[in-house]
This record gives C-alpha cells, structure tokens and sequence, in this order.
C-alpha cells in the first residue's frame, strides 16, 4: 500500500476538491502517507518561503511579525510531516523518530537564539526563549542516549509542557506573544496567528504523546489532526478570526474540508 513516485506526482497535479475526494478512497495507512506528502509540500513552503506563502493566503506579507509567525508555524508542521514520513514510509522506531524531531527543535533553537532578530520585537526576551528550548531539546538527547529509561520520561515531560503552551497560545495568544518577545497589531492579526501556531503545537504534541502511549501511528495522526481542526473551527466559527487574519476566506474552507476526509480516512 506504499505511495508510488506516480501517486506521489499525480497529488502534485490536482485541485483542491479533487484532494479531498481522493482522500476519502484510501485505507489508513495510504491516506497517512498522502497526508504526509500534502503537509510537508506546504509546510516546507511556509517555513522556507515565509513572504510567498503569506501573500499566497492573503496575508499582511511585509510585516516581519507575520512572517515570523508563519514561518514557526511551518517549522513545527514540517517537523511533524518529517516524523510522519520516517513513520509512514520506512517504518522508523517511535524512538528514533522522536530523537531526530528534538535533534531539529535543537539545532533551529540555537540558530535563532544565536543569529535571528525580529524587527519591532522585544529580541532579548525572544532568544532567551529559544536559548531555553536549546536546553530542554539538548538536555533530552542526552538522557535518551544515556540514560533511556529517563530520556523517555523526559520526552513525556516535555511534549506535555508542548501540548499545555499550545493550549495557552489557542486560548491566549496575547500572552504568547508577550512572552516571546513580540507584539500586537491594532487588527489583531497577530494574535489570530499566534492562535494557528498553539494548535499546530498542540497537534505535534499529541501525536508525540500518542506514540509514545503505544497507540497504532495512524490512529495517533487522527487524534494530532482533531486537535489542529478544532483550532481552526475555534478561529474561524467562534472568535471569527478571518477578518483580522485579512487573508483569503478559501485558506480556512481548504484546510477544513482537507482535514475531515483525512481523519476519517486515518480512522478507517
């Protein structure tokens, strides 16, 4: 049931509604793997490509605030579809896995603290918050090379303390901003951002958790990916975040419509 390179370029090649259809066609493990190549396309564009993607979707693409937030965002989702392509395609260890996602939390981590500024932020407050997750990230490496059985116990901690920030972020986004250094703009597209970038966290700590509780990968996906579509149905149908998000009402009906038949795909 593995994708072939031809599947792999036929999903490249068709429409949105066409996504969505294919999708609900496929068994669990089929649909995790076009999961997997769906997300990490857009997510390697969002985190590499920050300024395209914002404008793609409408956004305010010169402000270096948004760029920054699309562009963790983007980091945390390709680090997710990374886990899912090692999982999904070559059949890695959980373990394994997990330690090559915090070798990448790690290495982006000492990157910023040591070269990123962000312009209009408070930069003190913001490396030190990455010179913090450099630590934590470092830190589990080497229990889980040394000492595994608390390596395993801190791989826990911390995706619990991932899944409780990306809680306060869904829910708070203010306070997230403040504690990373950045600020508000008077629309409130920042914190309407800083929101989709709590639930993105909050489904890669999920999916961790799930994993590490011995739960089947594909049903772990479907779990990850309830929580980042609740995210999206809290912005958009609850606070009605699209007016200050200013970005293309279509972004939000995609990634909805996109979600559904992948979680009901994954559930079987």
């Amino acid at each position: 049931h593995k994708l072939t390179n031809n599947t792999i370029k036929t999903i490249k090649t068709i429409k949105p509604i066409m996504i969505q259809e294919y999708l609900f066609e496929l068994d669990s493990k089929t649909a995790a793997q076009a999961i997997t190549v769906i997300g990490g396309q857009a997510a390697f564009i969002h985190y590499l490509l920050p300024g395209i993607s914002a404008k793609k979707w409408g956004l305010q693409h010169k402000d270096p605030i948004v760029l920054w937030l699309v562009e963790r965002t983007g980091l945390i989702n390709l680090q997710m579809a990374f886990a899912c392509f090692l999982l999904f395609f070559y059949n890695f260890e959980v373990r394994d896995v997990m330690n090559l996602v915090f070798v990448t939390w790690a290495l982006d981590s000492l990157n910023v603290a040591l070269f990123t500024t962000i312009p209009g932020g408070n930069n003190v407050l913001h490396k030190r918050g990455h010179w913090v997750n450099f630590a934590i990230s470092s830190s589990i490496l080497a229990f889980n090379f040394l000492i595994p059985s608390l390596g395993k116990m801190a791989t826990r901690l911390a995706l619990f303390w991932a899944l409780f920030n990306g809680l306060t972020f869904t829910l708070f986004p203010r306070y997230g901003l403040y504690q990373w250094g950045l600020t508000s703009d008077k629309k409130g597209c920042h914190e309407a951002l800083f929101r989709i970038h709590g639930g993105s966290l909050m489904q890669i700590a999920a999916f961790g958790l799930s994993l590490l509780g011995e739960m089947d990968a594909t049903k772990s996906l479907s779990r990850a990916m309830m929580l980042q579509v609740s995210q999206i149905f809290f912005s958009r149908y609850i606070l009605h975040e699209d007016e200050k998000l200013g970005w293309n009402k279509d972004a939000s009906n995609f990634w909805i419509l996109l979600y559904i038949p992948a979680i009901a795909s994954l559930l079987g």
